[in-house]
């Protein structure tokens, strides 16, 4: 069968299904003249919208394939990566973690192992801050709620004007 063809035939299955809402409205209990002008006004109705073309020429938006950002997977993966089983730092995390701290600190204008480091995020990630990431780092990575007040700290440190420089304090 041709595309045409195909068309042709799929054009009559809106004029069934008033046909056969007309059916259902008379046997569900509504009388035959009721239904025949419900029947009629549903067949007005495919005549009129097929007549003006609703819907032929329409196109739908394509979406891009792929990942967007900002979908649910997105999220869904920062947070695993960020948070291992148990629910501590995982190690992408923590390397996620220590490259957003010192990269905020160098915006700064001062380094991880500066006073000023201890005193906006606290001692324990100073120490952590102080050496590379990885297995080899000496000092165990913060735990969620400190890596929490940390990246808030750091947030915060970003959004700060330069009038107002050093007054944001890690809370202890």
């Amino acid at each position: 069968m041709s595309a045409p063809a195909r068309h042709r035939h799929r054009a009559w299955y809106p004029y069934l299904g008033a046909a056969a809402l007309g059916i259902l409205a008379w046997a569900v209990g509504l009388s035959v003249p009721h239904a025949t002008l419900l029947t009629g006004a549903a067949v007005a109705l495919t005549l009129v919208t097929s007549v003006l073309g609703f819907g032929d020429r329409s196109t739908w938006p394509v979406l891009p394939y792929g990942r967007r950002d900002g979908a649910r997977r997105d999220v869904s993966g920062l947070t695993w990566t960020m948070l291992n089983r148990g629910g501590g730092l995982s190690e992408a995390g923590a390397r996620r973690l220590h490259l957003a701290l010192t990269e905020s600190l160098r915006l700064e204008g001062t380094g991880a192992t500066s006073a000023r480091a201890s005193d906006l995020f606290g001692p324990h990630v100073a120490r952590w801050l102080a050496e590379p990431p990885g297995p080899h780092n000496p000092t165990a990575p913060p735990d969620r709620a400190t890596a929490r007040r940390a990246m808030s700290t750091a947030a915060t440190l970003l959004r700060t004007p330069p009038t107002r420089k050093g007054s944001h304090v890690h809370p202890r």
